[in-house]
């Protein structure tokens, strides 16, 4: 990760469930930022806003993205579109 003032740049993001991007956006969520936006792939864009989401639901502060489209996208996003938790309903099986 490379953090160039007005931008920070990550390789290899969602690489070991998304580490980097997580760092990155903990890195922006310290900084003042004038602008949040993702720019790449729009594969990378809607992988990048879901993983907003989650960090967001973990956090004890919400990261806005200023691209309005973008900032749509991640409040678009239900608990439904996430996977479905494993369920344990076997007596034989335990968490």
């Amino acid at each position: 990760m490379i953090d160039r003032g007005e931008t920070i740049e990550m390789a290899r993001p969602f690489e070991n469930e998304g580490d980097n991007m997580v760092a990155g956006l903990r890195l922006a969520e310290q900084k003042s930022g004038e602008k949040r936006v993702f720019s790449g792939p729009r594969e990378y864009v809607e992988k990048a806003c879901s993983l907003v989401r989650d960090f967001n639901e973990m956090g004890q502060t919400a990261l806005t993205l200023t691209d309005s489209l973008q900032q749509k996208r991640v409040c678009e996003m239900r608990s439904q579109d996430k996977p479905a938790p494993i369920s344990f309903d076997s007596p034989n099986l335990t968490p």
